[in-house]
C-alpha cells in the first residue's frame, strides 16, 4: 500500500487542515494519521470527503482521548473517527450526505478550543526560557571581556560555539522554530476562540493566503534537519590514535621543548598517550596527552591546538579559552608576555595561551612549575603551519 507524508497545519490552524485533507482526498489520498507535524496518506480512489476537527479539552492530568460514547453519537451521525493525535481527532464523512454539522453553535465550539488556548497560554513561560537563551548565544557569539556569572555563562557558551559549532546552530534553530511556533500558534488560538465566542462560525474553507504557514514549518524543519546532519559529520570527524614520537601536525611534543623522557602510561587511569582530531564548521582541534618518566618526576603536558578561519578568530578564542581554562578558571591568573613569533601568550605556571597565526594553542604541563614556558613558546613558534 502507497503511502505518502505530507506536512500538515498547526493544531490551532482547524479550517486549514481539514481544507488540506479533503484536497487530498480529492487527488487520491486518504488520510490514516496525523502526527504533529506529519500527517500519512494511503493510495486511494479520489472521493469529494468532509473532514471535521474536534478538539478535547482534558482536564489536569486527564487523558486527551475523546470520551467513547461522544465517539459513538458522531457515528451515529455519520461521522467516522479517522485519527487523533493528542488532543486533535479528525472524523471524516462523504461530501453530499445529509449528516449534521458537528456543531452548530459557534459558541459551543469554542469551548472545544479552551484546553488548546490554555495549553498555548502557559507556553509563554518555555517561551521567555527560549528568547533568554536565545540572547545568552546572541550574547555568547559577540562576547566582550567582563566578569561575574553573565561572563562565564556567556563565555563558556562562545567557547562552546567554536568546539561544538554545528550542535549550538541546531540548538539555536530548534529553538528559533519552537519559539515561533509556540508564539504564532497562541495568537491564532487566540483569535479563533474570540471568534467563535462571538457567535461567528468557523471556516470549513478559508482562502489562501500569501503567508502559508505549512510550508513555513517545512522550511524551519528542514533546517533543523541540515542542522543536525551537520552535527553528525562533525561527530564522526572525531579520530583518536597514540600520539606520534615525532609530531606530524600542528602540534608539540615534550620532546620538543628539551624534555627526553620515557613516555609511560598514567598512574591515575593508565591512560597511553593520545591524539585526537576532530573539526567542526568553525575550527579543526587536536588535542594530545602526553606523560613521561624524567628521573623520579612525571611530565604531563596536555595540548589542545585549534585551527580558525583567521587570525582575529584566533585571538578571539584565545580570550576564551582565558576564562575556560582547568586550572586558573579566570582570566586576571594570567600574565601577559610577547614573544617575536607569536601574535598572543598569556601564561601561568601550568597553563599557557598563544596564537600564531589562525592557530591558537592551550598547553597545560603538570610537574615541571613553569620551567618549561619559554622552550614551549620557542617550540610552537617554530611550527610550520598550513
Amino acid at each position: 500500500m502507497k503511502k505518502i507524508y505530507r506536512f500538515n497545519y498547526g493544531d490551532y490552524a482547524i479550517g486549514e487542515n481539514e481544507q488540506f485533507y479533503e484536497e487530498m482526498a480529492k487527488n487520491g489520498w486518504k488520510l490514516k494519521n496525523r502526527g504533529q507535524h506529519l500527517s500519512s496518506f494511503v493510495r486511494s480512489e479520489p472521493e469529494d470527503r468532509l473532514y471535521r476537527i474536534e478538539l478535547s479539552s482534558p482536564g489536569f492530568l486527564e487523558g486527551a482521548d475523546l470520551p467513547e460514547e461522544q465517539v459513538e453519537l458522531y457515528r451515529e451521525c455519520g461521522w467516522e473517527l479517522v485519527t487523533s493525535s493528542g488532543r486533535v481527532h479528525v472524523f471524516t464523512a462523504l461530501l453530499g450526505s445529509t449528516y449534521p454539522e458537528l456543531y452548530e453553535d459557534p459558541k459551543q465550539q469554542a469551548a472545544t478550543l479552551k484546553g488548546l488556548r490554555r495549553e498555548y497560554q502557559l507556553s509563554w513561560i518555555p517561551v521567555l526560557i527560549l528568547l533568554l537563551f536565545q540572547f545568552f548565544l546572541y550574547s555568547s557569539v559577540t562576547y566582550h571581556s567582563s566578569s561575574g556569572w553573565w561572563a562565564d555563562f556567556t563565555s563558556e557558551l562562545a567557547f562552546r560555539f567554536y568546539e561544538d559549532t554545528a550542535f549550538i546552530i541546531l540548538a539555536a534553530v530548534w529553538l528559533l522554530c519552537a519559539t515561533f511556533d509556540l508564539i504564532y500558534g497562541a495568537i491564532r488560538t487566540t483569535l479563533l476562540y474570540r471568534k467563535l465566542k462571538s457567535g461567528k462560525p468557523l471556516d470549513h474553507a478559508p482562502k489562501r493566503t500569501k503567508f502559508d504557514h505549512r510550508n513555513l514549518r517545512m522550511g524551519l524543519s528542514m533546517l533543523i534537519v541540515v542542522a543536525f546532519m551537520h552535527w553528525g559529520a562533525q561527530g564522526l570527524s572525531y579520530r583518536e590514535v597514540p600520539l606520534p614520537l615525532e609530531s606530524d601536525g600542528p602540534y608539540i611534543l615534550i620532546s620538543d621543548v628539551g624534555v627526553e623522557g620515557e613516555r609511560i602510561p598514567s598512574f591515575v587511569n593508565g591512560q597511553e598517550s593520545y591524539l585526537r582530531t576532530n573539526r567542526s564548521l568553525m575550527a579543526t582541534r587536536w588535542r594530545t596527552y602526553e606523560s613521561v618518566k624524567l628521573g623520579s618526576d612525571d611530565i604531563w603536558m596536555y595540548q589542545t591546538v585549534y585551527q580558525l578561519p583567521d587570525s582575529e578568530h584566533a585571538k578571539k578564542l584565545a580570550l576564551l579559552q582565558l576564562d575556560n581554562a582547568v586550572f586558573a578558571r579566570d582570566a586576571s591568573a594570567f600574565t601577559k608576555k610577547t614573544h617575536p613569533e607569536l601574535d598572543l601568550v598569556y601564561y601561568t605556571n601550568i597553563e599557557m595561551v598563544c596564537v600564531k597565526d589562525n592557530y591558537m594553542f592551550f598547553i597545560e604541563i603538570i610537574g615541571a612549575d613553569g620551567k618549561y614556558n619559554e622552550p614551549v613558546l620557542d617550540a610552537i613558534a617554530s611550527l610550520e603551519l598550513n
